[in-house]
């Protein structure tokens, strides 16, 4: 029985290895040497948030480079896009079947050419890989594409990934490929050595128990497992894998790199003695200067780093920013004198109930809560931001209670930002007609105006009724604080002539954040491509990063005081 056994083993290890040798062969890299590229992993899996939803994805590797994984581009995409592909020496077209968009892959120079980056990432309805649940009650009525689109090139080469042609596809260093997927889906792929794992932040971070350890789900568990887990040291090779990684990232996708006046970030990192700490052999050094660079070198309020690598889990050290510590101080005074005037309520009024002729909401982060809205149940949906403002708006409009309030504050004047979809709602709540417009500019892929309408009054329809709250004349007290989302908040409503900005000008931040993962597992947010802005008269790009300067100018000592705040309104109403 036992040699019948062992017959039975040799012969299965035996179609392994001939399955693994039929995926192996001769190459031409770069330097034009012959090397070997051979399936690493015949038997890689995709996962997506559980150990239940996944698909299988062929690891392999370039002789020389054993720790790089290489996947098929084809593979890859096809699991989130409906694709029509081809192949012609080392040439390989992929097409999005709905978009007509094409991806074209280069062997020969190492690039990667997409004629539509927006257009190619459009995920089709029948993917099986990625579920979309959304049930909003916020719809895109149009985008205007039509200025400065224009063709995505990604030269890899620069970068020393080398694309590989064998048997008819193409095969890609997993970061750049994961990376350039992951800017349009948010989808964010991790490499653990043996498999690749989406893994949110939340699993990062763990649940703490009451012994101060903590506990991490089976599918954040068995991530940690890989082959890379708790190295204590990784390989030249992996080490300059990881920063040409960083390098891309920054490079392409960075969305503040022209105004930083940087041409090249491996040029930046030479030059600021960063890059021989990043060609470390140790993962604790790599993750220690990444934080350094972003804390202290970029020192931007988007830009953070959250985690450290997987590779040698542990806490993370600190580097703090100027700019970040000025207006964290800021904000902690500004908390603390509205405590002392408005106590910690959300809304507060003037006076009472039938002579309060102004209202100020407070809130700190625009929030998304669940994808439907329905007022009856208010307790599962005061985590939105945009339910929350319906539901006080909702209150303050009874006139048989409220007879004189017209003047409505919205109060970011500590609120750092949040979620974009959540400011849309926001947005579109104050509108005449329950629409805005988004508009922005992304570095790959061009000009974006959106526009988009919301059923705020949930009754099925996108119409004009929407709008039900201009009984109100709406302002938006602002600070030096008041970041991203929030100033984004400010600079529109003010430009599409929805509410007047009081206060003072708001502290930046037009890029959207973007987050992923180094490849040895360190995570870190970013300023993104995605860049909020608009063109001019001129036809010339003016993003929003300066911040809303405000119609009615306060000062700090008289942020909260809403007798104060009435004057002022009041008065620059007579003065139109």
């Amino acid at each position: 029985m036992k040699k019948a056994f062992s017959i039975f083993f040799s012969l299965i290890l035996l179609l392994f290895l001939s399955a693994c040798q039929q995926e192996s062969g001769t190459v031409i890299n770069k330097d034009q040497k012959e090397v070997e590229f051979k399936c690493y992993d015949p038997f890689s899996r995709i996962y997506v948030d559980s150990l239940s939803n996944s698909s299988s994805l062929k690891t392999y590797h370039l002789d020389g480079y054993n720790d790089v994984p290489y996947v098929s581009a084809r593979d890859f995409y096809e699991l989130f896009v409906e694709t029509e592909c081809s192949y012609d020496n080392g040439i390989e077209k992929i097409k999005n079947k709905e978009t007509e968009s094409i991806m074209e892959i280069n062997s020969n120079d190492d690039t990667i050419k997409i004629s539509d980056y927006w257009a190619f990432f459009i995920i089709s309805e029948s993917n099986l890989l990625i579920s979309d649940s959304s049930g909003s009650n916020l719809k895109c009525v149009s985008e205007d594409t039509n200025k400065d689109i224009h063709e995505t090139i990604f030269n890899l080469g620069n970068y020393n990934f080398d694309i590989v042609a064998f048997n008819g596809k193409c095969y890609i260093p997993f970061f750049p490929l994961n990376l350039i997927l992951s800017q349009k889906i948010n989808f964010d792929f991790v490499y653990n050595g043996n498999d690749y794992y989406n893994t949110p932040y939340s699993n990062m971070e763990g649940v703490k128990d009451l012994f101060g350890g903590y506990s991490y789900s089976d599918y954040y568990k068995k991530f940690l497992q890989g082959k890379y887990g708790y190295s204590e040291a990784i390989t030249a090779e992996y080490a300059l894998y990881n920063y040409n990684g960083i390098c891309f990232l920054y490079d392409n996708f960075f969305g503040l790199k022209d105004d930083l006046n940087i041409e090249s970030f491996d040029t930046y990192f030479t030059d600021n003695e960063y890059k021989e700490y990043f060609l470390s052999s140790s993962p604790y050094v790599i993750s220690d200067t990444l934080n350094k660079f972003i804390e202290q070198g970029l020192d931007i309020m988007h830009d953070s780093y959250k985690n450290s690598t997987f590779m040698s889990y542990r806490s993370k050290s600190t580097y703090v920013g100027t700019n970040y510590s000025t207006s964290t101080r800021l904000a902690t005074t500004l908390e603390r004198n509205r405590y002392r005037k408005l106590k910690d309520k959300t809304t507060t009024i003037n006076g009472d109930d039938s002579s309060a002729t102004i209202a100020i909401i407070s809130f700190d982060e625009f929030e998304k809560g669940n994808n439907y809205y329905d007022r009856r149940n208010n307790s599962d949906n005061m985590s939105s931001t945009y339910y929350l403002l319906n539901y006080y708006l909702d209150i303050l409009s009874d006139k048989n209670t409220y007879p004189k309030l017209k003047n409505i504050v919205f109060d970011v004047s500590i609120n750092g930002g949040g979620d974009v979809t959540a400011l849309i709602e926001t947005l579109c709540l104050i509108s005449p007609n329950g629409k805005t417009y988004l508009p922005y500019l992304v570095k790959t892929s061009g000009y974006v105006d959106a526009c988009y309408q919301l059923d705020s009054n949930l009754d099925n329809n996108y119409d004009s009724n929407d709008g039900h709250y201009q009984s109100f004349d709406f302002y938006i007290l602002t600070s030096e604080y008041t970041y991203s989302a929030a100033s984004s908040f400010a600079f529109l409503a003010q430009k599409y002539n929805l509410a007047k900005v009081i206060g003072k000008k708001s502290g930046g931040g037009s890029c959207c954040v973007g987050s992923t993962y180094t490849a040895i597992g360190d995570y870190i947010a970013y300023s993104s491509e995605y860049n909020f802005g608009f063109y001019d008269n001129n036809n010339n790009f003016i993003d929003i990063d300066g911040g809303a300067t405000p119609d009615i100018n306060v000062d700090y000592d008289y942020f909260y005081d809403l007798t104060a705040l009435n004057i002022l309104i009041e008065a620059s109403k007579i003065n139109l």
